[in-house]
């Protein structure tokens, strides 16, 4: 039997839970029909569709990370990226949070 100590078991339940997010954010968040997935690569390009449209652009198709397309205008991007927003930020709280329960 291996015996493992209270630091190792919660690294193991942090890396756990870090795998867990990164699968639920590539699943992504439902817009408009469209799962739009969450990770860092989205959000570095949502920044600057953002730009794009505060510019002057008009819409543009955005490719999420899991390989979904949605269309985003000046007219969906606030309700879309406040919803999206949310949800990626849930993925924020501290991932330790079994250590308060052993």
């Amino acid at each position: 039997m291996i015996k493992l100590n209270k630091n190792k078991l919660l690294t193991i339940k942090a890396q756990e839970k870090k795998r867990g997010y990164k699968d639920k954010k590539l699943e992504g968040i439902e817009f408009e029909g469209v799962m739009c997935s969450a990770t860092f690569r989205d959000q570095s390009g949502l920044l600057a569709i953002k730009q794009y449209l505060d510019h002057g652009g008009a819409s543009t198709i955005f490719n999420f990370e899991n390989g979904n397309k949605l269309e985003i205008t000046r007219s969906n991007f606030d309700s879309f990226y406040t919803a999206w927003s949310r949800f990626r930020s849930s993925f924020f709280n501290n991932i330790n949070t079994e250590e308060e329960q052993l």
